[in-house]
């Protein structure tokens, strides 16, 4: 790389190291002599260790559009409105939250307003709450609909439809807790080992995150053979425990 730099006079200039982990001991690297720069690692302005700065980034941009959509369009009915929503707004706000899923309530709010803001918009549920305003509109909670995203991303990694080299192999629980003569009430047999930690970024990371739900699934949905086969029935759990997603 060097090389390769010095060969099309480019220098070093804004060449930063990033620390990924907490804990690591410091150490120093050079080229030529120079001294490289330490630097947490961000992604859009995301540091692993904190999703506030992303959920903010998110809102402000999605509320930004949302004013633009609010110039453009007066009258605004259920059907427009789910129409210019899902297509201009959502997007912004659900983009990749398997990666960067907020866990503490403050930044949970961040991304929830700006739906709440935008079903304000349609004139006659304007004055209705917020759960009659999505229920009219056949909508959930932000919230749920990450939590469906996060198990249907688990599902996609289970059975090889996404590529994702672990860092340390997703652990299942045990054979005498998944299988016996007591199957049936333990459930099926992919459940997910909750891997206990004190560092935040570990505890309310993906497989953490899913296992509840993903262990409390009937074994047909977890051993559903494609992936719309495990989301049509996903749909039908999730609106039994009143967690529906549209």
């Amino acid at each position: 790389m060097y090389k390769f730099k010095k060969y099309f006079i480019i220098e070093y200039l804004d060449l930063k190291e990033l620390q990924l982990f907490k804990g690591i001991p410091v150490l120093k690297y050079s080229i030529k002599q120079s001294i490289i720069r330490r630097q947490n690692f961000y992604f859009t302005h995301l540091d692993i260790f904190e999703t506030l700065t992303h959920c903010q980034h998110s809102a402000a941009k999605a509320n930004s559009i949302l004013g633009q959509l609010r110039q453009a369009f007066h009258a605004w009915n259920p059907q427009s409105f789910i129409y210019l929503y899902t297509a201009f707004i959502r997007p912004h706000l659900e983009y990749a939250t398997s990666v960067w899923n907020p866990h503490r309530r403050a930044d949970v709010r961040i991304i929830e307003n700006i739906q709440r803001r935008a079903t304000k918009l349609v004139g006659r549920i304007r004055d209705r709450s917020y759960q009659d305003s999505i229920a009219i509109l056949n909508l959930t909670t932000l919230e749920s609909r990450r939590s469906r995203g996060d198990l249907i991303s688990h599902y996609k990694i289970a059975n090889g439809l996404l590529d994702v080299n672990w860092l340390a192999s997703t652990k299942l629980m045990s054979s005498i807790a998944c299988h016996g003569p007591a199957n049936a009430i333990r459930g099926h047999k992919k459940r997910l080992f909750v891997q206990l930690s004190n560092c935040p970024a570990r505890t309310n990371f993906l497989n953490n995150r899913v296992a509840s739900t993903w262990n409390n699934l009937a074994s047909p949905i977890v051993n559903a053979p494609s992936l719309n086969s495990f989301k049509a029935p996903l749909d039908i759990h999730l609106a039994r425990t009143n967690t529906t997603t549209t």
